[in-house]
C-alpha cells in the first residue's frame, strides 16, 4: 500500500464524507484512486509518517539572516525581494535568482512570529432599515457611447445594507444635485426612508473645519438636504473605506454585471441616454430580484416618505451681465440680450439649466460638463448683436461658440482665402444670422448647392434662399362625389322628390 501523508489521509476522510465518491475523493486529496480505496476499506487509522518539521538541506542564507532579520526589526515592512537584492549586491555570486523563493518563505514563517499585528475586520450585524450607503463610481473604463460618441459619466449607487437592495442613477460629477436626484429617485420607488444615510468624506457632504486640518463637519446644503428627506446623517472615518464596505464591494460589483452584459450584447454603442438607462434600469431589476424578501422585512420597519415635495433641481439667482451672460457653477451660459441687466433664477439640474425671469421659462441649457467655456453659449442669443458690430468678431472672447459645427468652420476658413479678413467677417455673420433665422441645415444646403467653383457671394444666397421660398407645392385635383351629399338631404324630401 502506498503511504501518504497525514494530511492526505485526514482530506480523503473530509471528502469521503461530502461526495461519497472514490474518483472525487481521492483527486481533491491528492493520491491515486486505488490508494484511497484500500484506505477507505481498510476501516482502520493506518500509521502514517509524522509531518516533517525539520530541514533536508542546508539554509543557503544563514550567514546573512542575522543582517536579514535586523533590517525586518527596524521595518517589518520590507520585502523579500528587497532583502534579497541587498544580501545579493553585498555579497556578489552568492546567491543565485531561483533562491529568492526560499527567502520569501523564511520570512513569512519569521512575520508569523515576530511580525508586527494586523489589521482586523469585524464584521457588523445589519439591522433592517437602519442604514442607506451612497457612493459615486466611474463608468469610463467600460467605454460607453451615445451615437457614437464616447460618453463620460459616473453611477451614483445606494445600497440598502441589510437587505443589499440596490439603485443607481446617471450623473457627470460627484454633486449635491446627483445626490438629490439619486434619493429622490431611490426613495420614491420604496416610498420610505431608512433611519441614517452615510456616506464617505467627499466633498459633497463635508468640508475641512480649518486648511491644512484633517478635522471636517458637513456641508449646510447636505444638511438641509438630509433635512428634507428626514434621515440623519454619519460619515466613515477618514482613510477607512472598509467601514462603507456595502457600497463599496457593491461598486465592484455592478460594474462587473454591466461589463458582462456589455459583452453579451455585443456593441457598446446605445442610440440614447434614455436607452442606455433602461439598459442599467433592467440589469438592477434583475438583480434585486432575490432581495425582494429581506427587502420587505426592511420596509416593515422604515417610515414613509413622500419625494414629491422634494425638487429635484437646485435653483440659484444670477444677475445677466451687460455681455449678455450669467455665471451658473463657475461656467457661463448665453441668455437673450432682452434679459441684459435683469436677476434671473437657475434651475440647475444633472443635464440641464433652466433660465427662469418674472415666473416664465425663458431658455434652456445643456451642461457638458464643468469646466469653464463656451459650450453653454448659444450664438443665436448674440449673433443679432454681434451683426451690428462685426470688428467684435475677430477678439470675441467666446468666439468658439458662434462655430456650431466642422461645416460652419470650414466656410469661413474658404471665406478668409476668398475675401479680405474684414470682408470675410461681415459675411459670415450674415450668413450665420441666417442660419438663426432659417435653420442650420437649411443654409447648410444652400451653401452645398452654391458649390466652391466661383468666389461665394452673399446675394447669390440671398437669390438662392428667396426663389426656395417662393416655391409652392403642387396640388391634386379635387373632383368631389355627388353622392357624398346625399347624406345632407332628409330622407322624406328625398322620396317625395322622386314621386
Amino acid at each position: 500500500m502506498s503511504r501518504i501523508t497525514r494530511r492526505q489521509y485526514e482530506k480523503l476522510l473530509w471528502e469521503w464524507e461530502k461526495t461519497g465518491k472514490v474518483e472525487i475523493t481521492a483527486m481533491k486529496a491528492g493520491i491515486d484512486r486505488k490508494t484511497a480505496r484500500k484506505y477507505l476499506n481498510g476501516g482502520t487509522y493506518p500509521e502514517l509518517p509524522a509531518e516533517r518539521n525539520w530541514r533536508t538541506r542546508e539554509d543557503p542564507f544563514s550567514e546573512d539572516w542575522a543582517e536579514i532579520e535586523r533590517e525586518l526589526e527596524r521595518d517589518p515592512g520590507l520585502e523579500a525581494v528587497t532583502l534579497f537584492a541587498l544580501v545579493s549586491e553585498r555579497n556578489p555570486g552568492r546567491y543565485a535568482p531561483g533562491q529568492l523563493r526560499t527567502l520569501q518563505r523564511r520570512i513569512r514563517a519569521w512575520k508569523s512570529q515576530h511580525g508586527p499585528e494586523k489589521e482586523i475586520w469585524f464584521p457588523q450585524q445589519h439591522k433592517p432599515g437602519e442604514i442607506l450607503e451612497t457612493d459615486w463610481t466611474d463608468m469610463n473604463r467600460l467605454e460607453i457611447r451615445i451615437s457614437g460618441e464616447f460618453f463620460p459619466h459616473k453611477l451614483c449607487h445606494s445600497v440598502l445594507t441589510y437587505s443589499n437592495w440596490e439603485g443607481v442613477s446617471l450623473c457627470r460629477t460627484e454633486s449635491l444635485l446627483s445626490l438629490r436626484c439619486q434619493l429622490k429617485k431611490f426613495i420614491g420607488e420604496l416610498g420610505k426612508i431608512p433611519r441614517y444615510h452615510r456616506t464617505d468624506h467627499s466633498s459633497t457632504a463635508t468640508h475641512a473645519l480649518r486648511r491644512g486640518r484633517s478635522a471636517r463637519d458637513f456641508n449646510e446644503g447636505y444638511l438641509d438636504l438630509m433635512s428634507a428627506f428626514g434621515m440623519t446623517p454619519t460619515v466613515i472615518e477618514r482613510a477607512k473605506p472598509q467601514e462603507n464596505g456595502d457600497i463599496e464591494s457593491a461598486n465592484g460589483h455592478i460594474k462587473r454585471r454591466i461589463d458582462q452584459e456589455l459583452r453579451l450584447r455585443g456593441d457598446r454603442d446605445f442610440g440614447t441616454r434614455a436607452e442606455y438607462e433602461a439598459f442599467l434600469g433592467e440589469i438592477v431589476r434583475k438583480t434585486n430580484l432575490s432581495r425582494r424578501e429581506r427587502l420587505e422585512e426592511e420596509l416593515r420597519t422604515m417610515r414613509p416618505c413622500d419625494v414629491g415635495r422634494i425638487s429635484g433641481y437646485e435653483e440659484i439667482t444670477a444677475r445677466v451681465t451687460r455681455n449678455g451672460i450669467i455665471r451658473v457653477r463657475g461656467r457661463v451660459y448665453s441668455v437673450p440680450s432682452r434679459l441684459v441687466g435683469e436677476t434671473i433664477l437657475a434651475r440647475l439640474t444633472e443635464d440641464t439649466v433652466e433660465v427662469w425671469c418674472g415666473g416664465i421659462l425663458q431658455t434652456r441649457r445643456d451642461r457638458n460638463g464643468a469646466d469653464d467655456g463656451p459650450e453653454g453659449l448659444d450664438y443665436r442669443d448674440i449673433i443679432g448683436n454681434l451683426v451690428k458690430k462685426p470688428g467684435a468678431f475677430r477678439n470675441y472672447r467666446y468666439r468658439e461658440a458662434l462655430f456650431p459645427n466642422a461645416a460652419f468652420t470650414g466656410f469661413y476658413e474658404r471665406l478668409r482665402r476668398e475675401h479680405p479678413e474684414d470682408r470675410a467677417d461681415r459675411i459670415y455673420l450674415a450668413v450665420l444670422n441666417r442660419a438663426a433665422c432659417e435653420g442650420e441645415e437649411n443654409i447648410l444646403t444652400a451653401l452645398e448647392l452654391l458649390g466652391n467653383d466661383a468666389p461665394f457671394s452673399l446675394g447669390a444666397l440671398e437669390d438662392l434662399l428667396a426663389s426656395r421660398t417662393q416655391t409652392y407645392p403642387k396640388l391634386e385635383d379635387y373632383r368631389p362625389d355627388p353622392g357624398e351629399y346625399d347624406i345632407l338631404v332628409d330622407a322624406a324630401c328625398f322620396c317625395e322628390a322622386q314621386a
